[in-house]
C-alpha cells in the first residue's frame, strides 16, 4: 500500500516582501509542533516530500522534520505554490512507482479541492474544509500513476491548532 499526505502549512503573517515571503506566525509554529507529535506517533516518515517554494511552506517543513527517524527525500517545486488540484494529481501521478509515501506541502484551495476529489462526495472528514496546519491521510491501493478516487480511502484528518 502506498500512503499520500497532503499538508496545509501552518498560519502566515502578512510580509510587506509579499505573498511568497510571508513567514509563520507564532500559533502556527505551535501548530506544526503539535501535528509533528501526532504525526511521530502514528505515521512512519515519507519516502519524498513534495514542497511549494513559498517561506511559509518551507517553514512548516522544517519544524516537522524532526518528527521523522529518518529524512526523506524532499524537493521544493516552484510548479507547487498555489497550484490547483488538477496540477496536483497530475504531478502525483508521476511519482515512481516504487515510492512507497508521499508528502504534499501546499497551498489551499489546491490541496483542500484534491483532498476532496480524492475523498469523494459521500466523506464528511472535510466538510468543513482543510485549515492551516492540517493533514489528511490517505492509502492508495493503485499506483501513483493510476491515482484516482476509486483507488483511494481516507484514513485520517489531523486538525491541530495551537494551544491558547
Amino acid at each position: 500500500m502506498r500512503h499520500l499526505l497532503l499538508l496545509r502549512h501552518a498560519a502566515a503573517a502578512s510580509s510587506a516582501a509579499g505573498d511568497r515571503e510571508r513567514p509563520l506566525t507564532s500559533e502556527g509554529r505551535d501548530s506544526v509542533h503539535g501535528l509533528r507529535a501526532r504525526l511521530s506517533a502514528s505515521e512512519p516518515p515519507p519516502d519524498l516530500v513534495l514542497c511549494s517554494p513559498a517561506r511559509r511552506t518551507r517553514e512548516t517543513l522544517e519544524l516537522l522534520e524532526p518528527a521523522w527517524s529518518t529524512t526523506p527525500i524532499s524537493i521544493v517545486e516552484e510548479a507547487l505554490y498555489q497550484t490547483d488540484a488538477a496540477s496536483l494529481l497530475q504531478r502525483l501521478r508521476e511519482i515512481e512507482p516504487e515510492t512507497g509515501s508521499v508528502l504534499v506541502v501546499g497551498h489551499n484551495p489546491g490541496l483542500e479541492v484534491l483532498a476532496r476529489i480524492l475523498a469523494g462526495t459521500g466523506d464528511q472528514a472535510l466538510r468543513d474544509g482543510l485549515p492551516t496546519a492540517a493533514v489528511v491521510i490517505f492509502e492508495i491501493s493503485a499506483p501513483w500513476s493510476e491515482l484516482a478516487p476509486a483507488s483511494v480511502k481516507l484514513l485520517r484528518l489531523f486538525v491541530t491548532k495551537a494551544e491558547a
